[in-house]
């Protein structure tokens, strides 16, 4: 029985589920690997470089630590600073300005290590952060502004910088966005492998326990997709004499017809700067329990599922009223209970 319609659906919904979650797991994981070197020095820390192995740099990029402390002789202010602006939205005008980093010349020996640090710890001679290659800006700020008045500076600079900074913030903002998605990632893929070889715990089997055992339901559902010669899809949405059924990306929406208690055609208009461009139609479809179904679509394919519905469930409200809408919210028993009325009547 579960390799009909219902046990398609059911398969379908777990094959999305778990290229979904297991998307939620391996993302994130790879991003860890890609990034494994960031990772290794966000655990260990800042290495307190020494000036042996500090002057022993050659390239940043190729350093496995390269989150380090170094300590020079004595600070020099570059005089080259970055600037940080406040701008007003639509004009333009700059509103205030502030210093944000102040560029360091480090004395080490006879080497000089350029530093970007805060404003407040420029006087500082320790600093903390990453090794970066030196831009071609600050080398024509800096370096080759330095050698222009002294020739011999070029060689005494060190072939790369040190940021100082936050580094490990962004681990600590990638922890937060990625441990939460790993691990509903895996607790939704546990829930596909477990339910596997039990397709009645499916969220689209129960779906059908409204009608009778899921087992036995779906046997009869697919006894009348087969013999329906009445049946009809419009809109991806598949009509019996009994039911409705809507597949949608993780599951499937499920209406037995005789829940059936109210629909009606929502039109939205769309507005650009206040002036209506378009509009957009969807089928509002509600059942005795408050569940409601929206699906959307071309107006004259919205008319013909609506009137489809009325012709299968002719005791259902049919249509959107100001009165309607504040019965079905506020007075839900009584809507209910007239529609019941209805059903009787019209089956009697």
């Amino acid at each position: 029985m579960w390799q009909g319609f219902i046990g398609r659906q059911i398969r379908r919904s777990d094959r999305n589920i778990l290229l979904t979650n297991m998307g939620l797991v391996l993302i994130p994981l790879t991003f860890g690997v890609l990034s494994s070197r960031y990772w290794q020095n966000f655990a260990a820390g800042p290495l307190k470089l020494d000036r042996q192995a500090a002057l022993a740099v050659k390239d940043p990029t190729q350093e496995a630590r390269d989150f380090v402390t170094i300590k020079g002789d004595r600070a020099l202010d570059t005089g080259v600073e970055q600037i940080t602006q406040r701008k007003r939205r639509y004009s333009g005008t700059v509103t205030s300005e502030t210093t944000s980093a102040k560029y360091i010349a480090l004395l080490m020996d006879r080497k000089i290590l350029i530093v970007k640090s805060r404003p407040e710890t420029a006087q500082n001679t320790e600093f903390t952060g990453s090794l970066q290659p030196i831009s071609s800006s600050i080398q024509s700020r800096i370096i080759d502004a330095a050698a222009r008045q002294n020739p011999e500076l070029r060689t005494a600079f060190l072939p790369y910088m040190l940021q100082e900074e936050d580094y490990r913030t962004p681990g600590y903002i990638g922890l937060a966005i990625a441990l939460p998605l790993i691990a509903l990632g895996s607790w939704n893929v546990s829930k596909v492998l477990k339910r596997r070889n039990n397709p009645t715990q499916h969220p689209i089997a129960k779906a059908l326990a409204v009608a009778g055992e899921p087992e036995v339901v779906a046997a009869r559902v697919e006894q009348e997709l087969q013999s329906d010669a009445g049946k009809q899809e419009i809109l991806k949405t598949t009509l019996t004499r009994s039911w409705l059924f809507r597949p949608t990306y993780f599951g499937m929406d499920t209406v037995p017809l005789d829940q059936l208690t109210w629909i009606y055609k929502k039109v939205t208009t769309r507005r650009s700067y206040g002036i209506p461009v378009g509009k957009t139609y969807s089928a509002v479809v509600c059942d005795r329990s408050g569940k409601t179904i929206e699906i959307p679509g071309k107006e004259k394919q919205i008319d013909e599922l609506l009137t489809s519905l009325c012709e299968r469930a002719p005791w259902v409200v049919a249509g959107f009223s100001d009165e309607l809408n504040q019965m079905w919210n506020r007075e839900r028993t009584q809507f209910v209970e007239g529609v019941d009325l209805r059903r009787q009547q019209a089956q009697s």
